[in-house]
């Protein structure tokens, strides 16, 4: 058959449109199952279009026989009659061919075109029994993007059951940004994606796990409700997510599952993929973590600090003595980790907190006691008080009171108050970010916050340490 078309409806382009069909062996068997040994598709093009409603109108195959759609309609049931029977050996499309890919539901609309290189599907069958057939699919987008498939595919008499795996090599990010913008509430300013790809489908349900590598990603957060309810997903801004994520060639790798059920009518492939990126981004931030500073511990948390209501990854704090700025005992280990980690991740700084407790206040002013009570006792002795009239006074007899220099009780040293403790706390984190600096961390990327004071009551004195 030559010059085959499908229309989607009256006005548009044609749905499909081949060139020439080539079917060989055709017979019929004892079953009236209809055979066919092969079919060769030249010249094919697809047409799929998503409305702005998001629905994916497909046309309608003809229900009789006749003009040359009707060669490529499947098998259709007759009032009181069982489904037709049928199997095919091999299916071929040519080099060549291609599907045009339009979305009206995002904007600005997205459009591409999948190039078929080799497109193979052998050993298809409907009888019941029949084991699952094979595709195999290379094809690429644009110049340089290639999509290779290989798997099991069987006919269902609802749907198609499916278990592929493949690749996804060299997609430029920035075209995409149609859907982040929507689900993400993010514009891709640069990047490119890789893929290792699995998927299942019994028909009704999708299920399946992809291995992303990203490389040299940038984002642009626009204000939307879109970017609101993704940072709440993460936990933090996905720049700071991306630093954290990000290798020392700028390069991020992700697994991302994703799953749903096809006969869900609420179910939508762009939030189920957004809600799966959140996850699969929470879920590497804390593993990259874990792996780098254990045994600390890092968590997603919203820290309020001097004021300030941020997102961040709030790692172990560094925990001192009340009263001490000098660094504990075990800084330099923990310390060492901190360091490892900002030279494999680039990307990222790290914000360095003092703070001062209850129990700082105790015993800044402890000391001040001690040290001002052997200054007074020596101040006493050095005046040399004399007795009045030339008289000794026995040891252990009190310095009667007179002419002369006399003996006074100390006066209280003064009290610690709020400016003290900033100070203290102040000193604790110039020294965390000294000891870094010095094991050859760029001061740059060390932020200091304002001294902050916790007033809990059970609060231990420390350097909070955010990134």
């Amino acid at each position: 058959l030559d010059g085959v078309r499908l229309r989607g409806d009256a006005a548009g382009s044609p749905f499909l449109e081949l060139q020439q069909l080539r079917a060989g062996r055709l017979a019929r068997g004892a079953d009236a199952a209809l055979a066919v040994g092969s079919l060769d598709l030249d010249g094919l093009v697809v047409r799929l279009a998503r409305e702005a409603d998001g629905s994916l109108p497909l046309p309608r195959l003809p229900q009789s026989a006749g003009g040359p759609d009707a060669a490529t309609a499947p098998p259709t049931e007759t009032a009181g009659a069982r489904p037709l029977a049928w199997s095919l050996g091999l299916l071929r499309v040519g080099e060549g061919s291609r599907v045009l890919f339009a979305d009206r539901a995002v904007e600005p609309a997205y459009q591409a075109d999948l190039w078929l290189e080799r497109l193979q599907l052998s050993d298809l069958g409907s009888a019941p029994g029949t084991p699952p057939g094979r595709l195999e699919l290379e094809a690429r987008i644009g110049e340089y993007t290639r999509l290779a498939l290989q798997g099991a595919l069987q006919p269902l008499p609802a749907g198609v059951s499916l278990e592929l795996a493949g690749r996804l090599s060299e997609l430029d990010l920035p075209p995409l940004s149609p859907y982040t913008l929507t689900h993400l509430g993010h514009r891709i300013s640069s990047g490119q994606l890789s893929a290792e790809l699995q998927l299942q489908s019994d028909g009704e349900s999708l299920a399946g796990e992809q291995q992303l590598t990203l490389l040299k990603t940038g984002f642009e957060a626009v204000p939307s409700a879109a970017l609101e309810r993704f940072q709440e997903q993460v936990g933090m801004p996905l720049d700071a997510a991306l630093a954290l994520l990000q290798d020392k060639q700028g390069n991020i790798q992700l697994k991302l599952p994703v799953s749903g059920r096809l006969d869900d009518p609420q179910f939508d492939l762009g939030d189920a993929i957004s809600q799966a990126l959140g996850k699969a981004t929470k879920t590497a931030l804390v593993g990259v973590l874990k792996l780098a500073l254990q045994p600390y511990g890092a968590i997603l948390t919203a820290v309020e600090l001097a004021g300030d209501l941020a997102a961040n990854v709030r790692l172990d704090p560094l925990r001192f003595e009340p009263g001490v700025e000098a660094l504990p005992e075990a800084a330099p280990d923990y310390l060492a980790k901190l360091h490892a980690l900002l030279q494999e991740r680039p990307g990222i700084q790290l914000r360095v907190c003092g703070q001062a407790v209850g129990a700082d206040r105790v015993a800044l002013q402890a000391a001040a006691q001690a040290a001002a009570t052997p200054a007074a006792g020596k101040q006493a002795a050095d005046t040399g008080a004399q007795p009045p009239d030339g008289q000794a006074v026995e040891a252990g007899e009190a310095q009667p009171a007179g002419k002369g220099a006399t003996a006074s009780a100390p006066p209280p040293p003064a009290e610690i108050g709020d400016p003290e403790l900033e100070v203290l706390a102040a000193a604790r984190a110039a020294a965390v970010k000294r000891a870094l600096v010095e094991a050859g961390v760029p001061s740059a990327r060390l932020v200091t916050c304002q001294p902050a004071l916790d007033r809990a009551e059970d609060a231990v004195p420390r350097v909070e340490l955010l990134l």
